[in-house]
């Protein structure tokens, strides 16, 4: 009876993990329980990290994307480690076992959340078909996108914020997917003007002349905006108007790279030389370094947490091996914070 109760339990609180990411069958059968990851300090917001296969080379990181965990998937990923060492496994979706002294054959999300479905329902529809006596129906996880994004908008819950927990964009930019609107009858009416209300925000970012930036490329790029900007302004419209032409005529591409944006050239000057930007290609991007790196007022919270993080990792006598870069380092973030506090 005992081993009969710890599995519903433990079902339970798979099918709680998947209706509340939405995410793909493939992307749950890769969460752990280490996945759940407390915030940074106070005030925080805790999340479940876990791949988003779709679109991804095969060599990506796996813990590279972050789905918001709310207090019950919290309660879940709490259930599941407790009961863990009965299941011989550190994966969210496994099936139980009482032979913890071996691993055990896996089961697929979708078997174990039509098994569950088939327990709990006293009519037995998902067993034998609603009303037409046909084969049992087959639910999958990815199926639950559209409850989520329903449920979500029924408590008033920003349109941005669906699009960030459907995984239809990253946490780092502000802008919407329009893939999000074929989720969850979402009022077209409310989208759009989400929408533009989130694009409206990023180009006053990125487009006000007025704004400060930082970064290699920032007195460049400012220099450029402004002629740009003033041009129209000379042409009889308001700052305002500028600013939702540039939204309506396709902002210029950005690439998000966490701690700024990336013009993304091939080429930059140096020295008044052209040479190849220092990231290479590659993901280690210092933007203060780099004639396509421009750090807008957005990105501060992200060098706030960068210079308390190296500073931490200064004072720390197990890195001391590490006192020299990180001082720099927190030194050269609080500069950044410094300049954007600015004005």
């Amino acid at each position: 009876m005992g081993s009969i109760i710890i599995s519903r339990v433990r079902m339970a609180a798979q099918i709680i993990i998947g209706l509340y990411t939405g995410a793909r069958e493939t992307e749950l059968r890769l969460f752990r329980l280490a996945s759940l990851v407390p915030p940074p300090d106070a005030g925080g917001v805790w999340i479940l990290r876990g791949p988003v296969i779709k679109h991804r080379p095969a060599d990506a990181a796996l813990d590279r994307d972050v789905w918001v965990a709310s207090p019950i998937m919290r309660d879940a990923i709490t259930i599941l480690r407790r009961t863990a060492a009965w299941v011989n496994s550190t994966y969210v979706w496994q099936r139980a076992t009482n032979r913890p002294d071996k691993p055990v054959a896996y089961l697929y999300p979708h078997n174990i959340l039509n098994t569950y479905l088939q327990i709990i329902d006293p009519r037995q529809s998902w067993r034998n078909g609603v009303d037409t006596g046909g084969p049992p129906k087959q639910l999958y996880p990815h199926m639950m996108k559209n409850s989520l994004a329903y449920e979500l908008r029924k408590v008033d819950c920003g349109i941005p914020a669906i699009t960030v927990q459907l995984q239809h964009k990253s946490y780092l930019d502000r802008r919407i997917n329009p893939t999000t609107i074929g989720y969850g009858q979402l009022d077209r009416n409310a989208v759009s003007k989400a929408a533009m209300d989130a694009n409206l925000a990023y180009a006053r970012d990125m487009y006000d002349p007025n704004a400060r930036r930082v970064g290699g490329g920032a007195i460049e790029f400012n220099e450029r905006l402004r002629a740009k900007f003033f041009g129209y302004v000379e042409q009889g419209y308001t700052e305002d108007e500028v600013i939702r032409h540039f939204v309506a005529d396709g902002m210029p591409p950005l690439a998000d790279v966490g701690l700024g944006y990336c013009l993304g050239r091939r080429k930059i000057m140096r020295h008044d030389k052209e040479v190849d930007p220092p990231c290479v290609g590659s993901l280690r991007c210092n933007p203060l370094d780099c004639t396509n790196g421009i750090v807008p007022i957005s990105k501060k919270p992200i060098w706030v947490k960068l210079a308390k993080e190296n500073r931490d990792r200064a004072e720390d006598p197990e890195l001391f091996y590490l006192k020299e870069t990180s001082t720099e380092m927190a030194n050269l973030a609080d500069s950044v914070v410094s300049f954007l506090d600015q004005g």
